[in-house]
């Protein structure tokens, strides 16, 4: 049971992160200003830390469980 909450907790979180790196995939290849593709990567830095941060920590979780 613990299993399947961790697993829907990553998907609850996992598809808004895919939507943001999609968006910013998609500014990134639509954009010329060089000033917001700096932004967009500093964004896409951060969405990958946060998506690491939760893979840890629902592995974490499911090893505990």
């Amino acid at each position: 049971m613990k299993s399947d909450a961790v697993n829907e907790l990553r998907h609850e979180l996992h598809s808004p992160l895919a939507a943001l790196r999609n968006a910013l995939y998609l500014i990134s290849v639509r954009c010329d200003d060089f000033q917001v593709l700096e932004y967009v990567k500093l964004a896409e830095v951060e969405v990958k830390e946060i998506s690491a941060a939760l893979e840890r920590a629902l592995a974490d979780r499911a090893r505990a469980a």
